[in-house]
């Protein structure tokens, strides 16, 4: 089965990021669109080392690694984000990649 749109908000800062962004690769049909809405780390740097400083304990609690690049992810995958936007202080990454051809 293959999927017009494949869409996930913060799925890549809680489970293995680069499996779940090949599977939404692999299941969303070539010419259509992965919209993700993930957790980043904050390009403010007080904001940003505190994400860094805390992390463990939040992913120990059950939450999600906040302080990931999700557009380089999103690279790693091999995906091509075609819009990525930084919203709520940094800390959100909106990001729109077509799937392309799944390897």
């Amino acid at each position: 089965m293959f999927y017009d749109i494949t869409r996930r908000p913060c799925a890549i800062s809680s489970i293995d990021p680069i499996t779940a962004l090949k599977e939404m690769r692999r299941v969303c049909k070539p010419d259509d669109q992965i919209l993700l809405i993930e957790h980043g780390r904050s390009h403010y740097p007080w904001l940003g080392n505190y994400q860094d400083t805390y992390r463990d304990q939040i992913v120990e609690q059950g939450g999600c690694r906040w302080n990931q690049d999700p557009l380089e992810l999103v690279q790693k995958t091999g995906l091509t984000s075609i819009f990525d936007q930084r919203t709520l202080v940094g800390i959100f990454d909106s990001i729109q990649a077509p799937p392309g051809k799944s390897d």
